[in-house]
């Protein structure tokens, strides 16, 4: 089997996972919007002898034995002919191609590695794998006009599946080793498409929500034992881990509100407790009083720390954690929110291998809920995949164990299903042991903010954080005009 690895995107491109998450979302500005289905979420209660000289002087004669003719007696034909063997057939040759986002070299190692894990289970069966395919229009195109690959991997599901460019899976889970029971509900859910299921969780969907810092450059001031509970907590410690504290260039900022996944419209829905759009009556409302508290907050934090000064540090200091000039990994910053893919990043680019690292919660509004996010990859079949059987051979080994295990070694990253969480093999990362533990110990367990509007609104989310940091606008009227916005986009795809 031949195992073809294709890059049409220069490396020197990175997709960052907010990048990632934020794709639809940019896409809609220029009027291509999908639509996703309601939240759906859990709430609980607050591993050899010697052998003897032999003389060489005399010459060693052999005994020769005269033949002795024997006679054999002959076989009466059987009456039952003997059947000849059957050949088992080979199996005829087929090919599938599989189209994933990222294009890190990391990443392409372990999409290979998983090809050939083909290999081993259908030699006749080649797979052909490319990365860069994270244009949203571009794939949108591809498979509209017949030009689709067999398999991608995606973000989300609702553009997609709002357009019918993929296909409904139901049909095959009943005959298949996928079952939604080996998944977190939510985790499951993020796949699903007006009561089908379009997409399988795979290579990278887990946890997302928690807050990770630097204990070693903390201290006492932001503690495992005693973590930040409420936001005003954490702007604390931050403010106090920042040097310098309010004048001149910032040498190591204490934490970043809007760093990893803090300035996701999801990351406002879940430590708020507030969802901005109702499901049943099409209603959105992200001029809510919550929001306005929380993006108070983050804007009184920012004028503190000096506004010019955080963006100074930006444009020098990368964020995330999935690059070695991030601020994480360079001790330039001390916290931020990130999901469980974090861990991992740091232990293998982190500066200072004597620093240590702690997860937990995240704070939220009320200081009295535990809120953990699961989100990631999603393998899909294009609707115009030329066979289908093979495509779904494809995305089951996408969504196994064994795949999970090629991206973990390789990335990191892995799918958090019930069967490889038990395996066990996370714990070579033990900072990791918070978010997989949270998936059971939540008291509020969400998926992805899947809605028909939730990209554009995270966009316009986005506009209002800036417009208010900048000093332009009061936070009502910017949030009073991105709530008018997404409400015209609700009309304008027809509800």
């Amino acid at each position: 089997m031949a195992i073809e690895l294709q890059n049409d995107t220069k490396r020197a491109v990175r997709l960052s996972r907010r990048g990632t998450l934020r794709l639809v979302g940019a896409l809609t500005l220029v009027g291509v919007v999908g639509c996703v289905p309601p939240l759906q979420s859990i709430k609980r209660a607050p591993p050899s002898p010697t052998s003897a000289p032999v003389s060489t002087s005399t010459p060693i004669i052999v005994p020769t034995v005269e033949p002795v003719a024997t006679e054999t007696p002959a076989i009466a034909p059987s009456a039952t002919p003997i059947p000849s063997p059957t050949p088992i057939p080979t199996p005829a040759p087929r090919s599938a191609t599989w189209w994933t986002g990222p294009t890190d070299d990391a990443w392409l190692s372990a999409a290979t590695e998983v090809t050939r894990q083909v290999t081993i289970a259908h030699p006749e069966f080649t797979v052909r794998v490319s990365g860069g395919h994270s244009d949203f229009g571009r794939l949108v195109g591809a498979m509209a006009s017949g030009q689709s690959p067999d398999v991608i991997d995606i973000g989300s599901i609702g553009p997609f599946a709002s357009r019918a460019v993929i296909r409904a899976l139901d049909d095959y889970l009943g005959a298949g080793t996928v079952s939604a029971s080996n998944y977190p509900v939510p985790m499951w859910l993020n796949g699903a498409w007006d009561g089908k299921t379009f997409g399988i969780p795979a290579l990278d969907h887990g946890p997302e929500l928690g807050l990770v810092w630097n204990t070693t450059l903390a201290g006492t001031d932001l503690s495992s034992a005693a973590p930040p509970k409420l936001w005003a907590d954490l702007y604390q410690a931050g403010r106090t881990l920042t040097r310098p504290a309010m004048t001149g260039p910032i040498d190591r900022f204490g934490f970043d509100p809007l760093d990893g996944v803090g300035s996701l419209l999801d990351t406002v829905r879940d430590v708020t407790g507030v969802d901005w759009y109702n499901p049943i009556s099409r209603r959105v409302n992200p001029a809510n009083s919550m929001y306005h508290e929380f993006l108070d907050g983050v804007v009184a934090y920012y004028n503190v720390i000096g506004p010019d000064r955080i963006s100074q540090f930006r444009q020098d200091v990368s964020p995330l954690t999935n690059t070695a000039d991030s601020g994480e990994n360079q001790g330039k910053q001390v916290a931020l929110l990130d999901g469980y893919w974090a861990m991992s990043s740091i232990a293998r680019l982190e500066i200072d291998r004597t620093w240590q690292f702690s997860s937990t919660w995240a704070p939220t509004q009320r200081g009295t809920a535990a809120v953990q996010r699961l989100g990631g990859r999603l393998a899909v079949i294009p609707a115009t995949a030329k066979n289908p059987a093979n495509s779904w051979d494809l995305v089951q080994l996408l969504a196994s164990d064994t795949a999970s295990q090629a991206f973990l070694d390789r990335t990191g990253h892995f799918a958090a299903t019930h069967s490889f969480v038990a395996g066990g093999s996370w714990k070579q990362y033990p900072n990791l042991s918070f978010f997989i533990e949270s998936i059971s110990t939540a008291s509020l367990l969400s998926g992805r903010g899947n809605n028909p509007v939730s990209g554009f609104a995270q966009v316009k989310w986005d506009q209002a954080i800036q417009t208010v940091i900048s000093g332009g606008q009061s936070s009502s009227a910017v949030l009073a005009a991105a709530q008018g916005a997404v409400e015209a986009e609700v009309r304008r795809l027809g509800g």
